[in-house]
């Protein structure tokens, strides 16, 4: 579906909502800013007498460069996950998606350590009871071939890297614990990076 953003927060203690594309959005302005002011120098040099068309021009040029990139920020602010109790919830930064916790076989979470900080960051690892053949515009580029997650459990899965680390991904691991049965539990284990891995583009959905 295609919405502005994810789910608002209702009365549910538990849920937790991540957003990665307005964070990503504010530190973009720091690189934007200055180039989006040498534009505007550059447009107006060109009224000044005796400037340098050529140098004019390079500052416009980086000043459009800056737009672009505003551009791409903006469009990417929706981008997040959401833990609740009908599922998760991913945002691309154009469209929404939701993977039911009763469409799940298994569920288990990845972590790393990356030094020196070694604080840890993680992923869901979301086993569906039927093989993701066709996963939609969002999910695609989440499915992953791996072992699986436990015995008698199929290969392809959903891999949703966490945009949070440390006490808010201990939080989001809770949470997601909090809604599945413990039948689904499949455990946490430690991985080293990189280990997120690469989508199969036969999956991606035609135009």
């Amino acid at each position: 579906m295609s919405v502005r953003g994810l789910p608002k927060p209702g009365g549910d203690a538990h849920r937790v909502v991540m957003r990665s594309g307005r964070r990503h959005l504010l530190l973009g302005l720091v690189p934007v800013l200055p180039l989006l002011y040498m534009g505007l120098a550059g447009v107006y040099s060109l009224f000044l007498p005796y400037q340098h068309r050529g140098g004019s021009l390079v500052l416009i040029g980086i000043g459009v460069l800056g737009a672009l990139l505003l551009v791409l920020f903006w469009r990417r602010r929706h981008v997040g996950v959401a833990v609740d109790a009908r599922g998760v919830w991913v945002h691309n930064g154009q469209s929404l998606a939701l993977i039911a916790w009763d469409s799940l076989a298994g569920v288990a979470v990845y972590e790393s350590a990356r030094p020196p900080s070694h604080v840890r960051s993680g992923s869901l690892e979301l086993c569906p009871r039927v093989p993701p053949e066709q996963p939609g515009p969002v999910l695609w580029s989440l499915v992953r071939d791996d072992e699986p997650l436990a015995e008698g459990l199929g290969r392809l899965r959903y891999r949703i890297v966490l945009p949070v680390k440390g006490e808010r991904l201990h939080r989001a691991v809770t949470a997601a614990r909090h809604y599945i049965a413990p039948s689904q539990w499949c455990g946490e284990s430690r991985r080293g990076p990189p280990y997120p891995g690469l989508p199969d583009p036969a999956l991606r959905p035609d135009p």
